[in-house]
């Protein structure tokens, strides 16, 4: 044997093969990286946006007397970027469960908490659209995104938790 070639593989010492991705696999994938992804870059610089509002309105408040306007600009402001940040990570969190392949995980979180989450992880974009000045269409466009994610993953929740309660506990 030449001490250039390698020793020669043994079939036990290769690892096996990577199982196929399913449709479903395949599905939270790309929902995973075109849709969240992108959207939470987007609500990173949407809160940074709002947070510069914020201070800015609050020097100037600060300089000049208070109006009602300014004030529920603010907490307009600070209501939706809170409830679009718990949209998103219920998204992200119920996309990484679901990846995950079992259904015990699913268990940890609430479904209440996922189907509001779901929810106004919807309403605040489609709110947004609705308040939004008619010129600023390419950011119009990318917030309807979020309802390509919550749709799916309220599906893919909705029949892995009823998968869940039709099979039997292990311990029954």
């Amino acid at each position: 044997m030449d001490p250039i070639d390698p020793p020669p593989v043994v079939a036990h010492d290769a690892p096996p093969p990577p199982a196929p991705l399913t449709l479903f696999e395949v599905m939270l994938w790309t929902i995973l990286i075109v849709v969240l992804l992108p959207i939470s870059a987007l609500a990173l610089l949407g809160a940074f946006w709002g947070v510069m509002a914020i201070v800015s309105m609050s020097v100037e408040m600060v300089t000049s007397p208070p109006s009602t306007e300014r004030l529920q600009f603010m907490a307009l402001v600070l209501f939706s970027n809170m409830a679009c940040w718990f949209g998103l990570v219920t998204m992200w969190r119920l996309c990484l469960r679901l990846m995950s392949g079992s259904t015990k995980p699913l268990s940890a979180i609430r479904p209440a908490v996922v189907w509001s989450g779901l929810a106004i992880g919807s309403v605040i974009p489609i709110w947004v659209l609705a308040v939004m000045p008619a010129d600023l269409r390419a950011l119009q466009a990318l917030l309807a995104w979020p309802l390509l994610a919550a749709v799916p993953l309220g599906i893919a929740y909705a029949l892995r938790r009823r998968a869940a309660r039709a099979t039997p506990a292990a311990g029954a």
